[in-house]
């Protein structure tokens, strides 16, 4: 994570082989940084371009068309959140929107059709991270991971605490909550999540599949990293 972006050459699978290695600048958005803050996260891959979350230092989009030489070209970080604590985790692109989970700040809708001018499109921001200082000690609800339904335009987030959201981005500029599985107060606490288009059955284990939307035998997938039952209450 701390060693930025790695591409490897994986044409054989018996001998898979280092290429490059690149390491974002960390010296923004803030000055004077703490180096452990500044970790490579979730990411997607389109087009030999790497759209990455680097925590701290917010989404930074890599051309990897020479994968000897990746190149950034673009950043983002909510200006909003300058001087405090903030954490780009994961996202999700569709058509020219990244979907990103921002830790206790929610959910960030980007566009990233221009990698030199990203522009904030809409902000989920259910916990008002910006008016608190100690928020990232004392928020309900964290946004760890991402998925998009696209039929219904919906992001799904496993939210820490607050367990799933489910937010409607049908208007970009104005996601609202649209559903939600469980509470601060209760005993789960989610890390991952995934969609499974169809299908009724449901993983054992750590991750458990809750039925979210009457639609045929869509789920969504949460990694729970306690579960002591799926009793949101």
């Amino acid at each position: 994570m701390g060693h930025g972006l790695i591409t490897l050459n994986v044409a054989d699978k018996n001998e898979i082989a280092y290429v490059s290695q690149f390491v974002p600048d960390i010296d923004w958005p803030d000055p004077n940084p703490t180096p452990s803050f500044y970790n490579a996260r979730g990411m997607e891959v389109r087009n030999g371009i790497v759209y990455l979350c680097y925590d701290a230092g917010g989404v930074r989009i890599i051309d990897t068309a020479d994968k000897e030489h990746p190149e950034e070209i673009g950043r983002f970080s909510n200006p909003v959140m300058n001087g405090m604590a903030r954490a780009y985790n994961d996202l999700v692109l569709e058509c020219t929107f990244a979907h990103v989970a921002v830790d206790y700040c929610g959910m960030e809708v980007l566009d990233v059709a221009n990698p030199a001018a990203i522009a904030l499109v809409g902000w989920w921001n259910p916990w008002t991270c910006h008016d608190d200082l100690f928020g990232w000690f004392t928020s309900p609800g964290y946004a760890v991971e991402v998925d998009y339904d696209a039929e219904c335009q919906l992001v799904f987030l496993s939210t820490s605490k607050s367990d799933l959201s489910i937010v409607d981005v049908s208007n970009p500029a104005d996601p609202e909550s649209c559903l939600a599985f469980g509470t601060p107060t209760d005993t789960l606490v989610t890390w991952g999540i995934d969609i499974h288009g169809r299908g009724e059955d449901v993983l054992g284990g750590s991750e458990a599949a809750l039925p979210v939307r009457r639609r045929a035998g869509r789920k969504a997938v949460v990694t729970l990293a306690s579960l002591r039952g799926l009793d949101p209450g």
